[in-house]
Parts: structure tokens; C-alpha cells; sequence
């Protein structure tokens, strides 16, 4: 498990070397692979799992997949909820 999840983390900050990081957060409103911070809502669902590069991910609506933080952290907020796994790789 923890060699997968190295090889994961090796894969996107390979890709995130390619494309610049957004210094503003901002809000999203469905799954995916995002660079910069990044916010979940309150009362926002999230359907699907998000990564983050190289930002935060702060969590205070709902996700229903996984979160995955590449070079930062996940932050969730009191109302947050998270259906699935959490992996902050640092």
C-alpha cells in the first residue's frame, strides 16, 4: 500500500512539474486533479474524489470519494465530512 501510494505521489508531482501553480483558492464543485488551494464549500457536495498539488485542501462541505493533498495539507473544517480516505503526501 505504501509503495502504491509513493508511486501515486511520484506520477503527479511528475505532471504538476508541467503546469503552474494558482496562488489564489478557489472553490470546486466536482472531482478531480487541481493545482493551488482549494475549497469544498459548506453544504457543497463534492461528488467523486479530488487531489490537490502543491495547495490545500480545505474541507467544509461534503466529499464522496477520497482526498489526496500533494505538498500540503487537508484541512477539514467543523461540518466537514469525508466518505472515503484521506492521504496528505508531504
Amino acid at each position: 500500500m505504501k509503495i502504491r501510494i509513493a508511486l501515486f505521489a511520484f506520477l503527479l508531482i511528475a505532471m504538476a512539474a508541467t503546469v503552474p501553480a494558482s496562488a489564489a483558492e478557489r472553490a470546486i464543485d466536482q472531482g478531480g486533479t487541481y493545482f493551488g488551494d482549494v475549497v469544498v464549500e459548506p453544504d457543497q457536495v463534492v461528488d467523486g474524489s479530488i487531489t490537490v498539488l502543491y495547495g490545500n485542501a480545505t474541507i467544509e462541505g461534503t466529499v464522496t470519494g477520497d482526498v489526496t493533498d500533494v505538498g500540503g495539507e487537508i484541512i477539514e473544517n467543523p461540518g466537514s465530512r469525508i466518505e472515503e480516505q484521506k492521504y496528505a503526501i508531504h
